[in-house]
């Protein structure tokens, strides 16, 4: 669980909604009443090169602000997972990249299938519990599926 926020806090975290919001990175309904315990991060179709990238001679030097992102929610947070489909595991996918980065933050590179997306579930329940890993079938991938598969919530309630 997060710690109680502050006013100055819960601005700063208001202005950024509002401004990912707008222009839309990100949807939501109502107020969100606090902030997030686990953050997914989903990477674009295919390859999924930043087209925006301000780095002539790196052009995947655009995933810089979507990795630095995808960090501050997971060192304020309780967890985080990038996911992309398999092409997001190869060199210039948004999964390699985080990937590459260090073993921070939990990536899958088999989401958007149905079985795919289970993984997804099980990778961020996972990093509810502190576990971090590279799960899918692309290259830096550390096993198809968390394992052991974390449990179910009230599994853990009869501890």
């Amino acid at each position: 669980m997060t710690a109680p926020e502050d006013a100055d806090e819960r601005s700063a975290r208001e202005t950024v909604l509002d401004g990912f919001h707008d222009g839309g990175l990100l949807g939501y309904g109502g107020q969100p009443a606090r902030g997030a315990d686990l953050a997914l991060f989903l990477g674009p179709e295919g390859m999924g090169t930043p087209a925006d990238s301000t780095n002539p001679d790196d052009p995947d030097a655009g995933y810089a602000p979507i990795l630095a992102l995808a960090e501050a929610a997971d060192a304020t947070g309780d967890g985080t997972v990038i996911a992309g489909a398999p092409e997001s595991a190869q060199e210039s996918g948004l999964v390699a990249h985080a990937r590459a980065a260090g073993d921070a933050i939990t990536t899958v590179d088999i989401a958007g299938d149905p079985a795919g997306d289970i993984v997804t579930v099980y990778a961020l329940a996972g990093a509810a519990h502190g576990n971090v890993g590279h799960y899918g079938i692309g290259p830096g991938s550390d096993d198809y599926l968390p394992d052991p598969v974390p449990p179910a919530p009230d599994e853990e309630d009869d501890e």
